[in-house]
């Protein structure tokens, strides 16, 4: 197998920063190449981070058509809009990604993680997904305590296939 990679990252100063890559892989035994090409931009306004990113990855040996994908993330802050008030003090975060192809399958994911009480002793995560127009989703809900005698982490997970 043999790989051949470049990438190419320009900052944009207080614009983001956009990126372009590109792969070619050959493998042994194989006809054939694959080729995969990445474009990306990220920036962050009042301290809300967006990233945008596109791909495209194709065997030349398949008849198959190219694989074509978009992805949108947004990482909100939340600490950040709640000074002045009790949970100035603590880290809170809202987190969106969508990701879809070329054939509209589409699958979201939005969440909030962060710490609380006074120390940050409490880490939680909670977050709900979904997939294909809504025909599957999941949920995950996970806590840990780091408390002077020990810790203590617990979770909850479910889906459309099983809780």
């Amino acid at each position: 197998r043999s790989e051949f990679q470049i990438s190419l990252n320009q900052s944009l100063n207080n614009f983001g920063s956009v990126y372009l890559s590109g792969t070619q892989r050959d493998y042994w035994g194989r006809s054939g190449t694959q080729r995969t090409y990445t474009a990306g931009y990220n920036t962050s306004i009042y301290g809300v981070n967006y990233g945008v990113n596109v791909s495209q990855s194709k065997n030349s040996d398949s008849n198959n058509k190219a694989d074509k994908r978009l992805s949108l993330n947004v990482s909100v802050p939340l600490s950040r809009f709640l000074a002045g008030n009790t949970y100035a003090g603590y880290n809170m975060n809202m987190n969106y990604a969508m990701n879809t192809d070329q054939d509209h399958n589409t699958s979201q994911q939005m969440g909030v993680s962060g710490t609380a009480m006074s120390d940050n002793q409490l880490s939680y995560n909670l977050s709900q997904s979904t997939a294909n127009h809504g025909q599957g989703y999941g949920g995950n809900l996970s806590a840990t305590y780091n408390g002077s005698a020990g810790s203590v982490t617990g979770g909850y997970n479910y889906s459309n296939n099983q809780r």
